[in-house]
């Protein structure tokens, strides 16, 4: 009896070690499958394929699914010294227009400063280019007005400091400062010389329902008393335009100075007369 109660003990223990693998199962398996999910999420993207994957984006002009990876990739590793230069370039690209945040720009330039783990040329170069084109940044501006504020100086309470820079000039080189103070003392370069007319971008209703978009441009105007002339042909004319850095005027830009400008510029006999000289260009800030 004692031999087979012994026997029997040690089934019941060796059924309850069982029972209890099995019960421990469904957890260990649990918990394998949340460290699995998580790694898969939390996995590191390889900064170095992020910037060359971002890089073809740009190229592609898929400026949207760029700035989409280097967000994904800072998740990943934010303090990337790279990946947060590529980030404040991004911010600093004059074009298209409405991506330019020079605040921005100098926010992902600071991180940069300080992740570099040593004094980096190419990091400072950058945090100078994006501070300058911010104008400044607020600790900067709190810090001269406690300096002028310690010694007196009548500016202390609104410091003059550096003004925001135009995006096409954030670069620091002597010509772009030179131009920079220039637009500060003069105002901006007129987008179109004088004799001519300037039409923005966009799209505009030509008759009849339709609309053409166009690019900014210039168009010749007449002043008061002035007389069109008349060529002989085409090649005539696109010779006498090419001859005062000018070029025809395409077919939607004569359409759209026709119409949607006539009241703004006046008629033109180049409107309803064939053969009437009228040259177009770019902007001034546009290449030709």
């Amino acid at each position: 009896m004692r031999g087979v109660s012994y026997s029997l003990m040690q089934d019941a223990r060796s059924h309850a070690a069982v029972a209890g693998r099995v019960k421990t199962l469904p957890v260990t398996g649990a918990l394998l499958l949340c460290f699995l999910l998580s790694f898969a999420a939390c996995s590191c993207v390889d900064p170095e394929a992020a910037l060359v994957e971002a890089e073809a984006s740009r190229v592609a002009g898929d400026f949207e699914r760029e700035r989409e990876i280097l967000r994904t990739a800072l998740e990943a590793s934010p303090d990337d010294v790279a990946l947060l230069m590529a980030a404040s370039r991004y911010y600093l690209r004059a074009e298209p227009e409405r991506r330019y945040k020079p605040r921005l720009a100098l926010h992902y330039a600071m991180r940069a400063s300080q992740a570099a783990d040593s004094p980096n040329q190419e990091v400072s170069r950058l945090l100078f280019t994006a501070y300058r084109a911010a104008g400044g940044s607020e600790g900067g501006r709190e810090l001269a007005k406690l300096g002028l504020g310690a010694v007196g100086h009548p500016d202390a309470e609104d410091p003059r400091g550096l003004r925001p820079v135009d995006p096409d000039l954030v670069e620091p080189t002597l010509a772009n400062l030179i131009e920079q103070r220039r637009r500060w003392d003069e105002g901006p370069t007129p987008p179109c010389p004088p004799g001519t007319g300037h039409i923005p971008a966009g799209r505009y209703p030509v008759g009849a329902g339709g609309e053409h978009e166009v690019a900014g441009f210039c168009i010749d105007v007449l002043a008061a008393g002035e007389l069109a002339t008349q060529q002989a042909s085409a090649a005539d004319i696109e010779a006498a335009c090419r001859a005062r850095d000018r070029r025809l005027c395409r077919v939607d830009e004569s359409l759209v100075a026709c119409t949607a400008m006539l009241a703004v510029f006046g008629a033109h006999p180049a409107c309803t007369v064939d053969l009437v000289q009228r040259c177009c260009r770019a902007e001034s800030h546009a290449p030709r």
